[in-house]
């Protein structure tokens, strides 16, 4: 089979710049400054808008860079470097042919030996290789290719994991211990209140000067029970994942007792939390916001509110 039929070519397409997103300063100077490390590890649940940070970065920054969404399927580890290789060919056609003849040995290691020996001689600039949703792709085939190329990782490349849970990669503890590896975890991605303000004007629901969307727009939130639009490669905010640092955000409340973990999101309905809660971590503490779905009141009170948003 040749080369260019293993290729699913939408999965080496990065994430193109749109009007609505939403630049994060904070977040880029963080990312740029973990890129002086040869690994960067970028780690946390849905909602932190971890693919878009690094993409933002990248498209702003000095370094040509290449981009590998990656799904179940690339647990086959001919499929799997397959597209590293073909990645690598729209920087120079000749790089990585020596390592596609050998694809069809067991194992990939001898395909991945050879890559790595052209990228040695051939890469004439720093380079930056992303491979987003490496969760969906991990398995003990795959971890051991990737602990094989951190072992022989070419000086001008720069390798860029995001995923929702660690990599658990032998040898990680001595690369973080020589800065060989950094990563970004929920406490640098999380939201100030600043950046969901931009974000929801560039979703065109701005915030009034109490936090609070103006009337007859809450519904687009998800009313209903009908999701609302989500901001791209920001968590949907239909669904409650949208990862807020900060109060004075909307129907946020002062911090309370959060999970052990920060990136660990409470059921929605846990007990005592209210039917149609949602949780944000804090990056100012080891707790979390409460966003809180108003209750009916009794026939005698005001009028039943707009819920914000809705499970």
């Amino acid at each position: 089979m040749a080369l260019e039929d293993r290729i699913a070519h939408s999965r080496l397409i990065p994430p193109r710049p749109r009007p609505i997103w939403v630049r994060r300063p904070r977040v880029e100077a963080r990312l740029r400054e973990a890129l002086e490390a040869p690994v960067v590890v970028v780690k946390a649940e849905p909602g932190y808008g971890k693919s878009t940070a690094v993409a933002q970065t990248l498209h702003h920054g000095p370094w040509p860079y290449l981009w590998y969404s990656l799904t179940e399927a690339d647990r086959d580890p001919q499929r799997f470097l397959a597209h590293w290789i073909y990645a690598f060919r729209s920087l120079d056609p000749r790089l990585g042919r020596s390592a596609a003849e050998r694809l069809h040995e067991p194992g990939g290691f001898a395909a991945l030996d050879a890559l790595a020996n052209e990228l040695v001689d051939r890469l004439p600039r720093e380079v930056v290789l992303v491979l987003d949703d490496y969760h969906l792709a991990d398995s003990p085939e795959i971890r051991a290719l990737l602990e094989r190329w951190l072992e022989q990782l070419p000086p001008a490349l720069r390798l860029v994991l995001i995923t929702r849970r660690d990599p658990e990669l032998r040898g990680a503890a001595r690369a973080r211990a020589h800065r060989e590896l950094r990563e970004m975890t929920p406490s640098a991605l999380a939201f100030a209140p600043e950046e969901v303000q931009e974000l929801f004007a560039a979703q065109r629901f701005p915030l009034n000067r109490r936090g609070r969307p103006p009337p007859g727009r809450a519904r687009g939130l998800g009313g209903r029970g009908r999701p609302g639009p989500g901001p791209p490669g920001a968590g949907s905010l239909s669904r409650g994942r949208l990862r807020a640092a900060g109060p004075g955000l909307v129907g946020l409340r002062a911090p309370r007792p959060g999970p052990p973990h920060p990136g660990a999101l409470p059921p929605p309905h846990a007990p005592g939390s209210g039917r149609g809660a949602f949780a944000f971590p804090s990056s100012s503490g080891g707790g979390s916001f409460r966003l809180k779905r108003r209750s009916r009141p009794a026939p005698s009170r005001a009028p039943h509110p707009i819920p914000l948003l809705r499970t």
